[in-house]
């Protein structure tokens, strides 16, 4: 019986598309780029409250940031902030962004294709796959709200603010942003450390930036048990949706079948539609598979075996009342 409600509930749409997925997938950080400005992280930060949005590049060997204010997010104001800022480093070999609609418009495409750029879309809804922008958005947007709640400008001391993140050691290569995007040292009016006997800068970036992604990737695995998730092409599963109120389920449950696996980005499509759903593979879950038995037929096997459990303790007792007489017999 206990194996027959444990089958039911398995087999169960509804059970499943409300039940909370907690699995995680390993880390893969990135292996950092060669040279500087090769690869470049962008993203938007806003609305601001003065109405402005913020356009961030950082380049993703020596994390030197690049901040644009623009008055609204669209395909050309994003071509226009990217124009300038090729113009002063160069153009990079990629850069890497969500899908955001100014990301995904042809205009942009085409703009790309023309200074020779390679444009990496992340995984949908998968911010983490932008790490390098939305770790340093994470302290920028901590200096605007605290600009706007002093009172001050927000666009001084955002500017305040790049100089000082510029020019002080990052937590992953040791070395300021600066000193390896130029490959010297910036001045400004603050003491420093006099360090001549730095003969391979690059090399330390290098080994200073390996140690530290290996560190972390062991650190949150650990942390959050993170397990492959392994998806195959014709597999049944749930999406993970938004939440809109208390009651809405935490998958959909209109099963889809995976259409495409590349790693942790899984594509699955829902049945008699041709456009399909990209996701990280934690937003997936397998749907129980069937027992493919039907429940009268469940029933008898289920009443076969009790059957025989039943009959397996009859001959036990049988035979413990045998030994029992027997030994009796003989002490007597």
């Amino acid at each position: 019986m206990d194996k027959l409600v444990e089958s039911k509930i398995a087999n169960c749409l509804a059970c499943q598309a409300v039940e909370r997925q907690t699995r995680s997938t390993p880390l893969k950080p990135t292996e950092i780029p060669e040279n500087v400005w090769d690869t470049v992280n962008v993203d938007y930060l806003g609305p601001l409250p003065n109405g402005k949005y913020l356009f961030v590049l950082i380049d993703q060997r020596s994390r030197y940031p690049v901040v644009d204010f623009t008055k609204t997010t669209d395909a050309t104001t994003a071509i226009s902030s990217l124009s300038r800022t090729f113009n002063l480093f160069g153009n990079p070999i990629y850069i890497v962004s969500d899908n955001g609609p100014p990301f995904t418009s042809q205009r942009l495409k085409e703009f790309l294709q023309s200074r020779g750029v390679s444009h990496r879309k992340i995984t949908p809804l998968w911010p983490q796959a932008n790490g390098e922008a939305e770790r340093f958005m994470r302290p920028l947007n901590k200096t605007i709200r605290t600009a706007h709640l002093e009172g001050k400008d927000i666009e001084t001391e955002v500017q305040k603010y790049l100089f000082a993140y510029r020019n002080t050691p990052h937590s992953s290569t040791k070395v300021s942003p600066s000193e390896v995007m130029f490959n010297r040292k910036i001045n400004f009016n603050l003491p420093q450390i006099d360090n001549t006997a730095e003969t391979n800068l690059q090399a330390n970036t290098n080994e200073n930036d390996r140690k530290s992604k290996s560190y972390n990737k062991n650190y949150i695995d650990t942390k959050k048990r993170a397990q492959d998730i392994l998806f195959k092409r014709g597999d049944r599963v749930l999406v993970r949706q938004p939440k809109e109120n208390k009651l809405t389920p935490y998958s959909n449950a209109t099963p889809l079948r995976v259409t495409n696996v590349k790693g942790t980005m899984i594509t699955a499509q829902f049945e008699n539609q041709e456009n399909g759903i990209t996701r990280h593979a934690t937003h997936f879950k397998r749907i129980a598979p069937s027992t493919g038995l039907p429940t009268t037929q469940r029933n008898k096997n289920e009443q076969n075996t009790e059957r025989k459990q039943y009959s397996l303790r009859e001959r036990k007792e049988i035979i413990q009342k045998l030994v029992y007489k027997t030994t009796n017999s003989r002490l007597v």
